[in-house]
């Protein structure tokens, strides 16, 4: 059930098969559709191995004289019928979803392991006997309400599972051992750093069964021990007389219990904390980190040596979106680059993102801190590198790991907490990561580090394993000439506000022109890696655990406590603009040597949610959309029960749409016509929807891609507008119309 809830009812599914069929996964390479197969396969199989193994140990058993009486002669059909019930529903799911995702001629691709595998669980799958029974001491294994006797009673039925599942202990006893040892190993790695470079075992089992596939093969492993957990618990009644009537539980509530205490186990243990960066590599201390001011001073000695002209930093704001929005940002970002190359007193001076956009955002940092020249001449090498990586294999599988780091990581972690939290506090240490999120962010350093040896010209360009300030800051704690700023937004759990990842310092008298918003890098004490700069502001709700933004240098605890909690930024503002938009207005305020700053804002939006007919609906220059005040967006009928939160839901949305009306009022007409604010805006696929997902298919990306054309303007069959916009750009950035744009456009 949960493997059908988890593929066919998300949208997503279908170009999650699509890039699966596209996919060659380490080290077997065959096709991720394939793997998907065998781990859907490997599902149905096992589930129906174990529920044959538990039918015949727990209904075998002569469990209570007064409830079933004559189970000598009773009817076994079910020990079979029962099992093989859940084999096909594995195969009909199987079926189902290659139909959804590709064809009929797909689905019936199934039966080449269906078949082979009914035969055999039909005709030479070996019966439970009455000889087996015996051999399993079924006889003495009635349950017990005496907690002594109890274990002795555990180890029994746990004994008589293995020996009455098919084919035997031989086979039973095996499967077992390979359904514990990813569970304590992940419970160890979860609690220990093996190595420095170990990237953990999500990221190899991810490798191995790609996507969706690793979670198949977890659950299809998880089955085995904890069904040996459960037949165990089993034989041991919580029941009490009171009142002359039996009362209380007839068995221990095992998965109840779980999974209570896996969602509990995070209110009393720090099972999520926020990675940092050893000591030993970090470039620049939390406290030391350069005012505001002495970013904007630097980049207006690299960018701005033209003292005659007007000074046009450019603020870039890229929306969430995962992947999609990875691969649009560093889209955008490589196009605005290029246009801003060469013109006088221009360039790119920050970057806001959000959620998946920081991931594009990353790679675009990462380049410009590779490149020579990152305003002026020369700079556009940095679109063009950057155009060579993005569309590789930032879309790439960052689902795998994640779903594996969920089961192999996190959920035996929270059980065994207390331990950890005894041995942790014996010597003085707190947990840093080893979690699911940590399991993310090394997918995002692996596909960008597979990104990087593809291209040969791409020598020099840090991994996303660096250090996050160290993408500003030399080794001499200089700054980078140049260097844009990058700020990720985070989301405070307590106060909803934002929790910005930034460069520069927020301690003392110093600029800080983001209200209500806190500073995590200054929080934890310490820098924090670019993959995880990128997830502290890309949390999404219940795929990721909130971040405890746990100090270095406090004292080491495992108790969580009172500590700040970091969730995704797309709860407070999706679009990244706020931080963006309140950047460009201390901008204006600044008047260095005297000289005039008229910033300029670019907004990338990766919704993919309107259609190309519906793009006068996206918020532009000079007064798009016109709204009515008698007119609502209309829609179905919904529950009184569902109405406060849905409606909670959509003002996130609504407080979008204002503030990017504020914008688009303050900046169009900067001077007259010149507009200071640009939107460019992924639409749905013309032949495909482009779904929200950590995993895209070669086609959806080359469909993000088409959205914008790089390279000058003319000729280009510009459905989206997005165009348009960029030659908008340049007109800004060189104070000159653009060419075609009439009156009423600008």
């Amino acid at each position: 059930m949960l493997a059908s809830i988890g593929l066919v009812l998300p949208k997503q599914t279908a170009d999650e098969l699509n890039a699966l069929s596209d996919m060659q996964a380490q080290p077997m390479l065959l096709p991720g559709v394939v793997l998907l197969q065998v781990s859907l396969g490997l599902l149905a199989l096992s589930a129906w191995y174990w529920a044959k193994a538990a039918f015949s140990a727990r209904f075998g058993a002569d469990d209570s004289l007064e409830t079933r009486p004559g189970m000598e002669t009773a009817d076994r059909a079910a020990f079979e019928a029962v099992p093989r019930i859940v084999f096909l529903g594995g195969v009909l799911l199987a079926a189902f979803l290659l139909w959804r995702g590709f064809s009929w001629v797909q689905a019936l691709s199934v039966a080449v392991w269906g078949v082979p595998a009914y035969i055999l669980i039909r005709w030479h799958a070996p019966v439970c006997t009455r000889a087996l029974e015996r051999r399993a001491r079924l006889h003495r294994l009635r349950s017990t309400s005496n907690l002594r006797v109890w274990p002795l009673v555990a180890a029994g039925r746990v004994r008589a599972l293995l020996i009455l599942a098919p084919f035997g202990s031989r086979v039973s006893v095996p499967l077992l051992i390979a359904g514990i040892l990813p569970f304590v190993w992940g419970a160890i790695e979860g609690y220990v750093r093996l190595w420095p470079s170990y990237p953990g075992l999500p990221a190899y089992a991810a490798q191995v069964f790609p996507g969706p596939s690793v979670a198949l093969i977890g659950l299809a492993l998880l089955i085995a021990p904890f069904s040996a957990l459960i037949i165990a618990a089993d034989g041991f009644r919580m029941e009490t007389v009171i009142l002359s009537r039996l009362t209380g539980f007839a068995r221990p509530p095992v998965m109840t219990c779980l999974v209570v205490w896996t969602a509990a186990a995070p209110l009393l243990f720090s099972l999520h904390t926020v990675r940092t960066v050893e000591p030993s590599r970090q470039v620049v201390a939390a406290a030391a980190r350069a005012p505001l001011d002495a970013f904007l001073a630097d980049w207006i000695k690299a960018c701005g040596q033209n003292q005659d002209a007007v000074l046009h930093p450019i603020v870039v704001a890229v929306s969430g979106g995962a992947s999609r929005a990875g691969i649009w940002g560093a889209h955008v970002l490589a196009a605005v680059q290029a246009a801003a190359a060469g013109a006088p007193n221009a360039g790119v001076f920050a970057v806001s993102s959000v959620s998946g956009g920081s991931l594009g955002a990353a790679a675009y940092l990462a380049v410009m801190q590779a490149a020579p020249r990152r305003c002026g001449p020369g700079s556009d090498a940095v679109s063009t590198t950057l155009e060579r990586l993005d569309t590789q294999r930032l879309g790439g599988d960052g689902l795998g790991p994640l779903l594996a780091g969920a089961l192999l990581n996190d959920m035996p972690r929270a059980l065994f907490a207390p331990a950890a939290a005894m041995v942790r506090a014996a010597f003085g240490q707190s947990p840093r990561g080893g979690d699911r999120a940590e399991a993310l962010e090394r997918a995002f350093e692996h596909l960008w580090r597979a990104d990087l040896a593809a291209d040969p010209n791409a020598a020099g360009v840090p991994g996303f394993s660096a250090p996050f300030l160290s993408l500003f800051y030399d080794d001499k704690r200089a700054l980078r000439p140049g260097m844009p700023i990058w700020i990720t937004n985070g989301t405070d759990v307590t106060s909803g506000g934002r929790v910005l990842t930034e460069p520069f310092g927020s301690l003392g008298d110093v600029a800080w022109p983001f209200r209500a918003a806190t500073d995590a890098i200054g929080l934890l004490d310490a820098d924090v890696p670019i993959s995880t700069a990128i997830n502290n502001s890309a949390r999404f709700a219940y795929l990721e655990p909130a971040g405890e933004l746990v100090s270095v240098v406090s004292a080491p605890r495992q108790m969580r406590g009172q500590t700040a909690q970091l969730i995704d930024g797309g709860y407070f503002d999706n679009e990244g603009l706020q931080t963006a938009y309140e950047m460009a207005l201390w901008l204006q305020d600044q008047h260095p040597q005297g000289r005039s700053i008229e910033p300029i804002i670019v907004q990338a939006t990766a919704n993919a949610d309107l259609a190309l007919a519906a793009k006068d609906e996206v918020v532009r220059c000079p007064n798009a959309p016109v709204d009515i005040p008698t007119g609502i967006t209309k829609g179905p009928k919904v529950l009184e029960l569902l109405a406060p939160v849905l409606g909670l839901y959509n003002v996130r949305q609504a407080h979008t749409a204002v503030l990017l009306r504020e914008v688009r009022d303050h900046y169009c007409d900067v001077r007259p016509r010149i507009r200071h604010f640009f939107h460019f805006y992924l639409f749905q696929g013309e032949a495909q929807d482009i779904p929200l997902n950590w995993l895209l298919s070669a086609a959806s990306v080359g469909a993000i891609r088409a959205q914008l054309p790089l390279g000058e303007p003319g000729g280009v069959d510009d459905q989206g507008g997005n165009t348009i916009e960029l030659a908008g750009l340049r007109a800004a950035l060189y104070e000159r119309p653009a060419k075609g744009e009439t009156a009423e456009a600008r």
